[in-house]
C-alpha cells in the first residue's frame, strides 16, 4: 500500500514538473520573439532549474549560448543533451548550431544575405553545402527553406518541408505564417492558378457543360436535361444558366429564360454582360400596343396608342388599333387617315386592310372596298388577306353572340373562321378566351399550344398574352423570346417590358434580400414612369415591405403623381394615388381625394368609373380591417358591409350570411363573412368506443364515451366553452393466477397466495367550461365524477397564425387515459388503498411554417406526471415533421410527410403493481412515421383517409414492483424467494432493456354528410397496429351550428375529440 502511494506521488511530481517546464519554454519563446533576450535567459534558467536535461530546454540554451558567444556554456549543454538524449532530433539541431557557431555560420549567413539580393542560386549551392543532409530541424530549417524558396524550382521542396514543419510544431505560429506566405508567393499564386486551371479543365460538371452546351443545336432535348442536371449541382454557373436562357428562348419560354439570365449577370463577367443585357432588353412599344389590346375604352385605346406611336410613328399595329378606336368614337376622318397612313407604310398589313375593309364596307363605300379586293385571284397575298377578311366576319358574328349571351354561337361562329383560316393566332386568342371564361382551361390551352413556340412575331404576342391572363408570366416571356431579335419590333419589345415590370414588381413584393429588393425597385420605377397603375403597384410594395434603402411608397407616389403632366391621364394619376392611400391606411384621406368623382361619377368612363369603385371599396375594406383590430367588430361589420353595398351586393339581413370566407366572390363578401364567424356557435355530439387489447384486469381497456361541446359565441369577444363527457372504462376480470395476479395492486408483497378474482371498471362524467378568443384559449374542468381518483385538470393556450406561419404555447394539465389505472384510477384488494388517476401537468408548443403546399413543423412538451401513490415521473416529448400537398385542388387535398418523434421519460412506470401508473412510459423512444393524408369534399360530403408507416425503437430499465414503497418490494422480494407451496412468483423486478425496430402502420378515416343547413352527420375511426399494441377507435357524431351553412361544404370532416384530449 505504501509502495503505491509512493509511485502515484512520483506521478504526480513528474506532471506537475512537465507542466511548468512547458509553461517556462513558452514563455522563452515569447520573449525571443519579442526580442527580449535577457528575460528569455531568465524563464531558460527556471526551466532547466525544474528538470536540468529536458530535451528542449537543452537545445535552447546551445541555441542561446552560441548566439551569445559563450561556446563554454553551449558545449557544456550539448553535452548533457548527448548524454541524455543521444538519438534526439534535438541533439542533431543542437550540434548544427555548434557548426553555425565556426565559419559555417558566416556561410550560411552570407547565403540569407545573398537570397535576399536576388542571387539564389549561389545561396542554395552555399546552403546545401553547410547542410548537405537536409534541413537540420526546428528554426533552422525554416532559415534554411528561407534560402531555398529564393530559386523557384525549389518551391515544392520548400512547400512540402514547410508543410511538414507547421504539423510536427502546430503550435508555433511562424512556421504557420512562413507556409502561408509560401502558398501566397507570386510562384505559389501561378501554381495555385495553374492547378485551378487543370482541375477546370478536368472538372466532370465543365466536361459535362460543354458537351451539352455544343448539343444545343443538334439535340436540344438531351442538351436540355444535361443542363437541368447540372444546374442543380451549381445554380450559380453563369455558362450553365446562359446555355438554359438561350435554350428557353429557342423553345418560346421566354419567361423562365429572363431569371436564367439575370442569374447569369450577377456573374459580373464583362466579356458577356452585353450579350446578356441584350437578350433581357425589351420593346416599350409592344408593351403601349398590349395596353391598348387589353384597354376596355376608345380614349384608354388612343391613349396607349399615342405612346406607341410616339416610338414608332409608322407602325401599322398601332396606327391600326387607334384607327379602329376612332372609328368606335364615330371620328370617321381620323380612322380612315390613320388606317390609310398604315397602308402606305405597310400595304400588305392584313389586320389594317381588314379592318379598313369592314369599314368601308360598313360604311357603305363597296365600291371603294372592291377596288381593294380586285384582282385578288391573280394575287395570291390579296386572296389571303379575303380569306382572313372572311374569318373576320366570323369572328365579328362571335362577338355579336358573345354581346347576346349566347357562347354556343360564338363558339360555333369562332371556330368556323379557325376552319377558314386555322393559322391566325388571334382567332385562336378569341376562341381560347371564350373557353377560359367557361372554365375550359384544358381546352383553351390546347388552342393556343401550336403558337407557344414559333418565331413567328404575332404568334408570340398573342400567346404572351393569353399565358399572361392567366397569371403564368414564364411561358408569356418565353414566347416572346422565341422571336428573334431581329424580327423583335417595338411592340413585342414593349410588350416584354411589361412582363419585365411585372416580375420585378414580384421581386419587390416576395425577395427578403435588400441588394435584390433595391435593383428591382430601380427597374420598376424606370419601366413604369407614365404608367400610373404600374406606379401605384410599386408604392403599395415599397408600403407593405418597408426597407431603410428605399423610399418610403406614400412619400414616392405622391411626388410622382405631383410631377405627372396634368394634362396625361389626370384622372388616373389620381385614382391610382388613392388606391396608395388605402393601403397606406389612410382611407379617409382617400375617400377625401375620391370626393369630387364620387359627386360626378357621369363624368367618368366606364373603365374609370370600375377603377373609382375598386379604390372606395378597398377604402371601406380598410376602415373595417382597421375597426377589426381595434376589437370593434360591429363598426367593422358597417364598414364591410358598405364595401359590399358598393361592389352591388346590399347586405339587408348580417343573419343570411352563410357562406364560409373561401367560398366568397369578392374582398368584401369574404371579409363579412369572416367577421359574421365570429357569430358561429355549435353544438357536438359524439358516441365514441375505444379499445385496446391487453391482459385482463390490467392493461385491457374497453371505453364508451359520449362526448358534448358546445361552442356558443359571446357578442364579438369571443366563444363560451362547455363540455360534458360520460365516460365508462373497464378493463375486465383480473386472471386467477397467482403469477399474473402478482403484476397488480400489493398482492405479490401482501397476499402472495392470490386473491379472488376482481373486474376493473369505472363510470363518471367529466365536466369542463372555458372561453376562447383569436389567440386565447381557457378551460378548467374535472376528470370524470365517479372514478376512484378525481383531479381539477385545464390548461391556457395562446396561438397565433397567418398566411404561413402557425404558433402556439400551452401549459396544461390533463388526464392520462392509457388504461383503467392511470385514467379513473383504482383500488388496491390486499391493503384498500387507492392509487392512480395519473394527470400530466407541463408546457407545450408548436411552430410551423408553410409556403408553396410545403409545411415545415416543430413541437414538443416537458411534463410532469403524478398520480395518488403513483410515483412521480417527468417527461419530455419532441417532434419534428415535413409534409408537401402530392395535389392540392378545391375539392382535395393529397398530402405526404414524415415525421421524427422522441420521448424520455424519467421512470417507466407502465405496469399496474402499487406505484407503478399504468401508461407507456419508456425512458428513450423514438419513431419514424410516413403518414399521407387525403382529404377532399363531394357534393355534401366531407372526406379523410390517412395512412401511415413508420419504425421505432424504445428501451428502458430495470423497474421495481414498488417503486413508492421500499417496505413492500422487500416483501415482495422475500416472498418471491419463498413461494408458498405449490406457487412459482415472479421476481420483483420489471426487466429493462431496449427493443429493436418495431414496424407499425396506422390508418384513419372519416365521413361528415351535411343533411340540412344547421345539421351534420358523420363517423370516424382509427386502427393501429404495432407490436403488442393495437388499439382500435370508433365515432359517430352529430353536430347543430346555430348559423347555417350554404355553398361547398368545409372539410376534413370534424370529428370530436374528448375532454380528456382538449
Amino acid at each position: 500500500m505504501r509502495k503505491s502511494l509512493i509511485a502515484l506521488m512520483l506521478c504526480a511530481s513528474v506532471g506537475a514538473h512537465a507542466e511548468a517546464v512547458d509553461q517556462q519554454l513558452a514563455s522563452v519563446q515569447l520573449w525571443l520573439d519579442k526580442n527580449r533576450t535577457d528575460l528569455a535567459e531568465t524563464a531558460l534558467t527556471k526551466a532547466l532549474l525544474i528538470a536540468p536535461t529536458h530535451a528542449e530546454a537543452l537545445l535552447l540554451r546551445v541555441k542561446l549560448s552560441f548566439a551569445a558567444g559563450q561556446r563554454t556554456q553551449a558545449e557544456a549543454a550539448l553535452a548533457l543533451l548527448a548524454e541524455a538524449h543521444p538519438r534526439s532530433s534535438a541533439l542533431a539541431q543542437a550540434q548544427a548550431y555548434r557548426r553555425l557557431a565556426g565559419s559555417d555560420g558566416r556561410d550560411f549567413a552570407t547565403a540569407e544575405v545573398m537570397a535576399r539580393t536576388g542571387r539564389g542560386d549561389a545561396a542554395v549551392a552555399i546552403v546545401k553545402r553547410v547542410f548537405p543532409n537536409g534541413p537540420p530541424g526546428g528554426d533552422l530549417s525554416l532559415r534554411y527553406f528561407h534560402v531555398l524558396a529564393s530559386e523557384p524550382a525549389n518551391w515544392s521542396l520548400v512547400t512540402d518541408g514547410l508543410r511538414q514543419l507547421a504539423r510536427q510544431y502546430p503550435q508555433r505560429a511562424r512556421y504557420q505564417q512562413a507556409l502561408a506566405a509560401q502558398l501566397a508567393s507570386p510562384e505559389g499564386q501561378r501554381r495555385a492558378q495553374a492547378a485551378a486551371e487543370e482541375a477546370i479543365r478536368n472538372d466532370p460538371f465543365v466536361i459535362a457543360r460543354e458537351r451539352a452546351l455544343s448539343e444545343l443545336d443538334v439535340a436540344p432535348d438531351s442538351a436540355e436535361a444535361a443542363l437541368a442536371v447540372l444546374l442543380r449541382q451549381r445554380p450559380a454557373d453563369e455558362a450553365t444558366l446562359a446555355g438554359l436562357g438561350r435554350l428557353r428562348m429557342r423553345q418560346g419560354r421566354h419567361e423562365e429564360a429572363v431569371p436564367l439570365f439575370s442569374r447569369a449577370l450577377r456573374a459580373n463577367n464583362p466579356d458577356r454582360r452585353n450579350e446578356l443585357s441584350s437578350l433581357k432588353r425589351t420593346s416599350q412599344f409592344w408593351a403601349a400596343v398590349a395596353a391598348a389590346r387589353r384597354a376596355e375604352s376608345a380614349e384608354a385605346i388612343l391613349g396607349a396608342t399615342a405612346e406607341a406611336l410616339a416610338i414608332q410613328p409608322h407602325q401599322a399595329d398601332a396606327l391600326n388599333l387607334r384607327a379602329q378606336a376612332f372609328a368606335d368614337q364615330g371620328n370617321n376622318v381620323e380612322a380612315e387617315a390613320a388606317w390609310r397612313l398604315a397602308l402606305e407604310h405597310t400595304p400588305n398589313h392584313e389586320a389594317s386592310l381588314s379592318g379598313y375593309l369592314r369599314w368601308l364596307a360598313n360604311a357603305g363605300r363597296l365600291d371603294e372596298a372592291n377596288a381593294l379586293l380586285a384582282g385578288a385571284d391573280d394575287q395570291p397575298a390579296l386572296r389571303e388577306m379575303l380569306t382572313r377578311v372572311r374569318a373576320g366576319q366570323r369572328r365579328d358574328e362571335a362577338d355579336a353572340f358573345i354581346a347576346a349571351g349566347d357562347v354556343a354561337s360564338a363558339e360555333a361562329s369562332l371556330r368556323a373562321a379557325r376552319v377558314v383560316l386555322s393559322d391566325d393566332p388571334w382567332l385562336a386568342f378569341d376562341l381560347a378566351k371564350l373557353l377560359q371564361s367557361q372554365q375550359r382551361l384544358a381546352e383553351a390551352d390546347a388552342v393556343m399550344a401550336p403558337f407557344a413556340r414559333t418565331a413567328e412575331p404575332s404568334s408570340a404576342y398573342a400567346y404572351a398574352l393569353f399565358a399572361s391572363s392567366q397569371g403564368r408570366l414564364a411561358d408569356a416571356q418565353a414566347a416572346l423570346a422565341a422571336v428573334p431579335t431581329a424580327a423583335q419590333d417595338d411592340s413585342i419589345r414593349q410588350y416584354a417590358d411589361d412582363l419585365q415590370l411585372r416580375q420585378q414588381l414580384e421581386v419587390l413584393s416576395q425577395s427578403s434580400q435588400p441588394a435584390q429588393r433595391a435593383a428591382a425597385f430601380a427597374e420598376a420605377e424606370r419601366l413604369s414612369q407614365a404608367d400610373p397603375q404600374a406606379s401605384a403597384a410599386i408604392a403599395k410594395a415599397l408600403l407593405q415591405k418597408p426597407q431603410a434603402t428605399l423610399p418610403n411608397g406614400l412619400a414616392w407616389m405622391q411626388a410622382r403623381t405631383a410631377s405627372a403632366d396634368p394634362q396625361q391621364r389626370h384622372t388616373q394619376w389620381q385614382f391610382a394615388l388613392a388606391d396608395v392611400l388605402v393601403v397606406a391606411d389612410q382611407p379617409a384621406a382617400a375617400d377625401a381625394l375620391l370626393a369630387p368623382y364620387a359627386a360626378a361619377p357621369q363624368r367618368l368612363t366606364d373603365a374609370q368609373y370600375s377603377q373609382f369603385q375598386a379604390v372606395r371599396i378597398g377604402a371601406a375594406l380598410t376602415q373595417g380591417e382597421r375597426a377589426e383590430a381595434a376589437g370593434q367588430h360591429a363598426q367593422a361589420f358597417t364598414w364591410h358591409a358598405q364595401a359590399r353595398e358598393r361592389e352591388g351586393f346590399p347586405v339587408a339581413d348580417a343573419n343570411a350570411l352563410s357562406v364560409e370566407p373561401e367560398f366568397a366572390q369578392t374582398a368584401a363578401e369574404r371579409a363579412l363573412t369572416r367577421n359574421q364567424k365570429r357569430l358561429d356557435g355549435y353544438v357536438h355530439s359524439a358516441l365514441i368506443y375505444r379499445d385496446k387489447s391487453g391482459d385482463d384486469g390490467l392493461s385491457t381497456t374497453r371505453v364508451r364515451e359520449l362526448p358534448t361541446e358546445i361552442y356558443w359565441p359571446v357578442g364579438y369577444h369571443g366563444h363560451a366553452l362547455v363540455r360534458i363527457d360520460q365516460v365508462s372504462i373497464d378493463a375486465g376480470t383480473l386472471s386467477s393466477d397467482p403469477n399474473d395476479q402478482a403484476q397488480f395492486g400489493q398482492v405479490l408483497a401482501k397476499a402472495p397466495s392470490g386473491i379472488q378474482p376482481i373486474s376493473q371498471s369505472a363510470d363518471g362524467v367529466a365536466l369542463g367550461l372555458g372561453f376562447e378568443t383569436d389567440h386565447y384559449r381557457a378551460d378548467i374542468g374535472t376528470t370524470p365524477l365517479g372514478f376512484a381518483v378525481t383531479s381539477l385538470v385545464g390548461g391556457l393556450r395562446y396561438s397565433a397564425a397567418d398566411a404561413t406561419r402557425y404558433q402556439s404555447l400551452e401549459l396544461f394539465r390533463r388526464p392520462v387515459q392509457s388504461s383503467v389505472l392511470s385514467y379513473a384510477g383504482t383500488r388496491d384488494p390486499v391493503s384498500g388503498r387507492t392509487w392512480g388517476g395519473v394527470v400530466r401537468t407541463g408546457i407545450g408548443g408548436r411552430l410551423s411554417h408553410s409556403v408553396d403546399g410545403r409545411t415545415r413543423a416543430i413541437g414538443g412538451r416537458a411534463a410532469v406526471l403524478t398520480g395518488r401513490s403513483v410515483a412521480r415521473n417527468d417527461e419530455l416529448r419532441l417532434s419534428v415533421s415535413q409534409s408537401h400537398d402530392v395535389i392540392d385542388r378545391p375539392n382535395t387535398t393529397v398530402n405526404a410527410g414524415v415525421a421524427l418523434t422522441y420521448w424520455r421519460f424519467a421512470k417507466d412506470l407502465s405496469e399496474f403493481t402499487f406505484g407503478h401508473g399504468g401508461y407507456y412510459s419508456p425512458q428513450q423512444y423514438f419513431s419514424v412515421d410516413f403518414p399521407v393524408r387525403w382529404t377532399g369534399r363531394w357534393r355534401d360530403f366531407a372526406y379523410l383517409l390517412e395512412p401511415s408507416v413508420g419504425v421505432s425503437w424504445a428501451s428502458s430499465t430495470d423497474s421495481d414492483y414498488f417503486p413508492t414503497d421500499g417496505a413492500l418490494q422487500a416483501q415482495a422480494v422475500a416472498n418471491a424467494a419463498n413461494p408458498p407451496a405449490g406457487v412459482t412468483l415472479p421476481t420483483p423486478v420489471y426487466a429493462g432493456g431496449s427493443s429493436g425496430a418495431g414496424f407499425s402502420y396506422s390508418l384513419q378515416g372519416a365521413l361528415e354528410k351535411r343533411v340540412a343547413p344547421n345539421w351534420f352527420v358523420g363517423g370516424g375511426f382509427r386502427i393501429d397496429r404495432a407490436e403488442f399494441y393495437s388499439p382500435n377507435v370508433l365515432q359517430l357524431y352529430l353536430r347543430y351550428e346555430i348559423k347555417p351553412k350554404r355553398g361547398a361544404v368545409e372539410y376534413p370532416p370534424r370529428l370530436l375529440g374528448t375532454y380528456a384530449d382538449f
